[in-house]
C-alpha cells in the first residue's frame, strides 16, 4: 500500500499539468470556436441518448465563449500555483 501511495504522489505534478493543458486547449477551443463546442456536447449526448439544444443561440453562443476564457483562468491558475 505504501507503494502505491508513493507512485501517486510521484505522478501527480505530471497528472496535474496534464489536466492543466487539457483544460487550457479545451477552454481555448470553446472561446476561439463556441458552436464547435456546442456541436461537440450535442454529439456526445447524442450518443448517451440525450437530445440538447440551445433555446436562445446567440445566448448560447456568448455563454460558452465566456466559460471557455473562464476556464482558460481557472487552467493558468491552476498551473501558476502547482508552480
Amino acid at each position: 500500500m505504501p507503494d502505491s501511495f508513493a507512485l501517486i504522489i510521484a505522478w501527480l505534478p505530471v497528472m496535474t499539468t496534464l489536466i492543466g493543458v487539457v483544460s487550457f486547449v479545451f477552454g481555448a477551443w470553446s472561446a476561439a470556436a463556441p458552436r464547435q463546442s456546442i456541436t461537440l456536447y450535442q454529439w456526445i449526448m447524442a450518443r448517451l441518448n440525450w437530445r440538447v439544444s440551445p433555446i436562445d443561440e446567440p445566448r448560447e453562443m456568448a455563454t460558452t465563449r465566456c466559460f471557455g476564457l473562464v476556464l482558460m483562468g481557472l487552467s493558468l491558475a491552476m498551473w501558476w500555483i502547482r508552480r
